[in-house]
């Protein structure tokens, strides 16, 4: 009986070492056990709904069908090596979402003048194109109620230098018209280019003061009428002024006669430094020294208590 005891004992000893070293056997490099991230795991890559998680090489050709690579915007697709124009195809990809007015101002322009210089899923870019420095169409509207309820999606610049007094002005005549001040740009923002001739004439002749912001007003609802039945006038047909092509920007001045400004060599205590942590006050002489002249009811000497009998 003794024996028996003996001998089952081993075996379970025996069956307890197998199973740790199976436990252990699957940690183990080269190890194939469901779950195992070590080197030489056959385990496929981890893959997302609706993209994998292996990053793409750079230059590697995407096959049709195949993810997108991720380091690119949605809708935007990098152009072959060597084709550096806007194709029609490219913009007709762009703007498929667009909305109806940001459609035809497109289709307008790109008659006109061409394909665009830049073509992106939130915009089309000209540059110099005709009169303009820049025409942007853009692939969302802005809801604008002067002078008839329209939405905003055709924007384009001109080199033009506006007084800052008349700034306001043409603030209260347009809301659509942009100023850009150190560049030196004029913007008019609406759905034609006919209505953007016509606000930019207007804003011209109210800034030499030849029409009032009122009498402008009821002129650009005169305009609007016509560019939308089709009607051409010297306002809506071109610029009735010549623009000053890159001659207009105002940098600016800096400000002088602050204290402190452009004094980068200033010393401690003079106006316009900074007082440090246990620099002297004004007026003393000595580091840490009290001020040359006390408050009312102070003692003279830092060391007495007795105003009556400073030491």
């Amino acid at each position: 009986m003794k024996l028996k005891r003996t001998m089952l004992a081993a075996g379970l000893m025996a069956l307890a070492g197998g199973l740790g070293a199976l436990a252990q056997q699957g940690t183990q490099p080269g190890s194939t056990q469901p779950g195992s991230t070590q080197p030489g795991s056959t385990q496929p890559p981890t893959r997302y709904p609706g993209r994998e998680t292996t990053p793409t090489q750079p230059g590697r050709d995407m096959q049709p069908g195949r993810d997108r690579d991720m380091n690119q915007p949605p809708g935007l697709t990098r152009m072959p090596p060597g084709q550096e124009k806007v194709t029609q195809s490219d913009l007709d990809r762009v703007s498929g979402s667009w909305p109806q007015a940001s459609k035809t101002a497109l289709r307008e322009i790109t008659q006109k003048y061409g394909l665009p210089t830049t073509a992106t899923p939130i915009m089309a870019v000209w540059q110099n194109n005709g009169p303009w420095k820049y025409t942007i169409v853009y692939g969302t509207e802005v809801q604008h109620s002067f002078p008839a309820p329209h939405t905003d999606v055709l924007e384009q610049f001109i080199d033009f230098k506006v007084p800052v007094d008349k700034v306001g002005d043409l603030a209260q005549f347009d809301g659509s018209l942009i100023v850009a001040r150190t560049p030196g740009l004029l913007a008019a923002w609406c759905d034609k280019e006919g209505n953007n001739f016509a606000a930019i004439n207007l804003a011209n002749e109210i800034i030499t003061g030849k029409t009032t912001v009122e009498e402008a007003r009821q002129k650009m609802a005169q305009e609007a009428s016509n560019v939308k039945e089709g009607r051409t006038t010297t306002y809506s047909s071109g610029f009735m002024f010549e623009p000053e092509h890159g001659r207009a920007g105002d940098p600016d001045t800096p400000v002088t006669g602050t204290p402190g400004m452009n004094n980068p060599n200033r010393t401690p205590g003079q106006p316009g430094s900074p007082t440090m942590p246990g620099s002297p006050r004004p007026g003393s002489t000595e580091p840490g020294s009290p001020p040359s002249n006390p408050r009312p009811g102070e003692p003279t000497n830092p060391g007495s208590t007795d105003p009556n009998n400073p030491r």
